[in-house]
């Protein structure tokens, strides 16, 4: 826990100091400045700080001597008769992500954009000119701007602002997304990194509808697509359409999650629309797919070598896998993004060395899983147990044992998980043997 008279300066750094970076006063929480002088100039004259040094290249490894390259008279600035300790938060992007101002990208473009017949705003996310679409307007009886209404909004996914996206899979995402005209992506991956998250935050930003819908074993046709039942009243068969149709006549994103949960035969029913962007209905009426309309699968088996550790699901037949437009394949979020969102997450966690050396833990562990050495990929979900639980218990070991630990069954695994955490947090733990 930083003391009560610190001063927390967060930066993000990507490479040089000065260009493709992002760098945020933790002051004021401003977040806006796109190299390190235009800071520092911000510091001095918002917050009479003065930075009278700083050094050209630096990285999270000389964490320890950051406090020095400061200077005194930023101490002095501050309180003259009262001890400051400076605390500088770094944290380091994937050296292939550039970072650049929205306002800078869209300069000299106009704001608005007409995408499949509609009036959408032109934004930014995550480095990708994109749009977003914007409610209905109607004027002397004509559509004059978007085309969502109260209803469709209602579909709309809440924006969380503490998920970055910038790594190169949300990039693909958001291109993919940003496509006029329907489109189909498939995201693969280990489970618990952020596979469907990703892609409700990018409809959430573009204020794209979404229907989500979770297939299990136990999924038949008539629940996904359309059902008949017989109207006593009306004495004859009506038709009900469900999620796949809805979205379709919409414009929605359908999210299709855990596609190897269904079965190939219920896959069967996507065929038709991967291939031809239209379905037929069961009373043999041909539905197109509304210029606006995507699909998004996901899935924790195809592409993984591990799939044989995801019991319960089916091999997917390669005629519905070839349909797909895009198949992009999840790995883990980078060091200092998953850090990032951790803080954020969890901010009852007062003690950053926690953080920290989980990160340092999660390194180690997913650097033996490549190797071959550790079983377990330890994604994103497994951190957020463990802080789940280290709030709880407030004890790293504990927090270990709850939120990870019993899940495991290889009492190797086990062993070896111990032995880092212990060897990286040291005496931090109260808890040494469990």
């Amino acid at each position: 826990m930083y003391p009560d008279n610190s001063i927390i300066l967060s930066f993000i750094v990507n490479g040089d100091l000065e260009f493709g970076s992002v760098h945020k006063c933790a002051v004021c929480n401003t977040d806006s400045f796109i190299s390190f002088s235009k800071l520092i100039a911000h510091l001095e004259k918002e917050h009479n700080i003065k930075v009278s040094e700083y050094q050209d290249v630096f990285n999270i490894k000389i964490f320890s001597s950051i406090k020095d390259s400061i200077g005194i008279e930023l101490v002095n600035s501050i309180a003259e008769n009262s001890k400051i300790e400076i605390v500088l938060e770094v944290f380091e992007q994937e050296k292939n992500v550039k970072t650049v101002n929205d306002e800078k990208l869209l300069e000299g473009k106009k704001k608005y954009v007409r995408i499949n017949g509609e009036v959408s705003l032109r934004i930014v996310i995550g480095n990708v000119e994109t749009w977003q679409r914007l409610h209905k307007k109607i004027v002397g009886g004509k559509v004059v701007s978007g085309g969502l209404t109260e209803l469709d909004e209602k579909y709309i996914p809440e924006i969380n602002e503490n998920f970055y996206l910038s790594e190169k899979e949300h990039v693909a995402i958001i291109k993919v997304m940003s496509q006029k005209g329907f489109r189909s992506l498939l995201l693969s991956g280990d489970t618990g990194i952020g596979k469907t998250e990703s892609a409700l935050q990018i409809a959430g930003r573009m204020r794209q509808p979404v229907i989500r819908l979770k297939l299990t074993g136990n999924t038949k046709v008539s629940d996904i697509f359309q059902s008949e039942n017989w109207d006593e009243k009306k004495k004859k068969i009506v038709y009900q359409d469900k999620a796949i149709l809805k979205a379709m006549r919409r414009g929605y994103t359908l999210l299709v999650d855990e596609i190897s949960a269904a079965s190939p035969t219920v896959n069967f029913i996507f065929f038709e629309l991967l291939e031809k962007g239209t379905v037929s209905t069961i009373d043999e009426k041909r539905v197109p797919a509304h210029p606006m309309f995507k699909i998004i699968f996901t899935d924790n088996r195809i592409g993984n070598s591990n799939y044989f550790r995801y019991h319960g699901t089916f091999e997917q037949n390669l005629a519905f896998l070839n349909r797909i437009n895009t198949t992009v394949h999840f790995k883990n979020l980078s060091e200092g993004i998953e850090k990032g969102i951790l803080k954020n997450k969890y901010p009852g966690i007062q003690d950053n060395n926690f953080l920290t050396n989980l990160i340092k833990v999660t390194k180690i562990l997913r650097g033996e899983n490549e190797k071959g050495t550790f079983s377990e990929n330890f994604p994103t979900r497994t951190l957020e147990s463990i802080c789940d639980n280290y709030l709880i218990f407030e004890d790293s070991m504990l927090a270990l044992e709850y939120g990870y630990i019993n899940k495991l069954n290889d009492t190797s695994d086990i062993d070896f998980v111990r032995a880092i955490f212990q060897r990286v947090f040291g005496g931090e733990s109260e808890t040494r043997t469990l």
